[in-house]
């Protein structure tokens, strides 16, 4: 039976927040150190934002593997296939537009980064995910994502060179 470990990291700021200083404070938040828990899995789910500097919020709890997959965003699931963990770009209703993008195998992990634009009727801001995962022979060390990952692959758009403001 292998164990599931999940990070995901959102990191939310605005415009004035995106200079080298805020973004060196986001750059520490790749990864933080993980909490296994007895069980199938561990989510991990950390929260931070530019308004109270940076200070990471977090939550642990345990994974239920319910048909081997797990929907960790909105477009964005994990599944685990003969030890292997596959990331799969998740198309919702249209399941046939679905396409794995990374898979990594037993003992390793991989890191996926990705961003939004958020508005309400008075402002907006930007939301940064880090999602590190890995499936393990075993609960892994607390450290583990604090390592150098098999792989990464960096999603983000950038909204100011493509005129999404």
């Amino acid at each position: 039976m292998s164990y599931l470990a999940i990070q995901i990291i959102q990191i939310q700021y605005t415009d004035d927040q995106r200079g080298r200083v805020d973004a060196e404070k986001r750059e520490l938040l790749r990864a933080l150190p993980l909490a296994p828990i007895a069980g199938d899995g561990v989510l991990h789910d950390c929260r931070a934002n530019g308004w109270e500097n940076f200070e990471p919020r977090t939550t642990t709890a345990p994974i239920p593997l319910r048909d081997s997959e797990v929907q960790v965003a909105d477009a964005l699931k994990l599944r685990i296939d003969n030890a292997v963990l596959v990331f799969i770009h998740d198309a919702g209703a249209e399941v046939w537009k679905s396409k794995p993008f990374l898979r990594v195998p037993e003992g390793q992990w991989a890191r996926v980064l990705w961003n939004t634009k958020r508005s309400s009727h008075d402002s907006k801001w930007l939301v940064e995910y880090v999602l590190n995962a890995g499936l393990f022979p075993a609960p892994p060390g607390g450290d583990v994502f604090l390592a150098t990952p098999v792989s990464e692959h960096d999603l983000r758009r950038d909204f100011l060179t493509n005129a999404q403001r």
